[in-house]
């Protein structure tokens, strides 16, 4: 059981992710290999983002912070995120850009809770692009 899911799951703000498309300037804008995206609020100003591959066969991609809603016109130079997906590990990160993942499992998913720098964490210098293997 992944009691970080479970945390999101029983959040005080109580609102349910939504999906969304990927930004048009996305890889994934006319790619038939897409994964699903889903985002939504946390009590606590985060936010929760959920990509999901729906294939039978692994992907890679990148994603950037401003294409997740509420972060498009963010002022932020660098965002933290706690990536939960694995049950009983938390990788703790920031980047000023955005992530990449290589190899996400086939009906795999990555949840990350994203945060805005200076508003849970000091704000550090980071790199553009953190990156995530999954296989």
């Amino acid at each position: 059981m992944n009691e970080h899911i479970l945390r999101i799951n029983q959040d005080r703000l109580s609102r349910p992710v939504s999906p969304f498309p990927p930004s048009p300037f996305s890889p994934f804008s006319t790619a038939k290999d897409m994964p699903t995206h889903w985002s939504g609020p946390l009590g606590a100003g985060e936010t929760v983002l959920m990509i999901i591959n729906p294939f039978d066969y692994p992907l890679t991609f990148q994603f950037t912070w401003r294409e997740i809603p509420g972060f498009e016109n963010s002022p932020a130079s660098m965002f933290w995120f706690a990536e939960i997906s694995v049950t009983g590990r938390v990788w703790r990160s920031g980047s000023r850009v955005g992530f990449s993942v290589n190899e996400l499992p086939a009906h795999g998913s990555v949840v990350l809770v994203v945060w805005e720098a200076g508003r849970f964490a000091p704000t550090e210098h980071g790199s553009d692009f953190v990156e995530a293997y999954y296989n």
